[in-house]
This record gives C-alpha cells, sequence and structure tokens, in this order.
C-alpha cells in the first residue's frame, strides 16, 4: 500500500480522480484546504468519493 498525499486546485480534480481510477484506485479521501495566497478568500467545497 502506498500514500500519495497532494495539494491540486479545485478545477484539476476530476482530471486528477479519472487518471487515478485508470491506474486503478479504488478510492480516495478529499480534504478541503485553505491558505493565505492567491485565493484571496474565495472558498470551495468538494466531498469525499468512493471510486468503484
Amino acid at each position: 500500500m502506498k500514500k500519495v498525499e497532494a495539494i491540486i486546485r479545485p478545477e484539476h480534480f476530476q482530471t486528477l480522480r479519472k487518471r487515478l481510477e485508470s491506474f486503478g484506485v479504488k478510492g480516495l479521501t478529499v480534504s478541503e484546504v485553505a491558505g493565505c495566497g492567491k485565493q484571496k478568500g474565495q472558498e470551495g467545497s468538494f466531498e469525499g468519493i468512493n471510486l468503484k
């Protein structure tokens, strides 16, 4: 078992999820993160997904 941790832009999430699924990844945990930087207070929301 391997652990991969990545911080990505929200608009790239679906592409990454599909790519991981094509590599055989069965599930993943998604967390919303926030920081002080270029987002200038914009908020987003994502939920965990269990890939089949």
